[in-house]
């Protein structure tokens, strides 16, 4: 799915770096790096140990991170609201 005008807009706005790229450097890269997903709550976005196939932004909601342990137990490291990065 593509980034409409508001997505982008509101990407803009939580994350100010992007805020400091020329503009239409900016637009060119959200129009085509950018890929917006609508995400349902307890959908796994990506496993431990999977190699990194894009930097997740979020617009709302929030990014539950978590480690797994051999006996099928989760703990919270925490969580990724809109305007914040994970760089784990």
């Amino acid at each position: 799915m593509t980034l409409d005008a508001a997505a982008s807009r509101r990407l803009q706005d939580l994350y100010p770096a992007l805020q400091r790229l020329d503009p239409a450097d900016c637009r060119q890269v959200l129009a085509s790096e950018v890929q917006a997903a609508s995400v349902p709550a307890g959908t796994t976005l990506f496993e431990e140990g999977q190699p990194c196939r894009g930097f997740p932004m979020v617009l709302s909601g929030c990014v539950r991170v978590a480690r797994g342990s051999p006996d099928g137990r989760q703990l919270e490291l925490y969580r990724v609201t809109p305007g914040e990065l994970c760089v784990v």
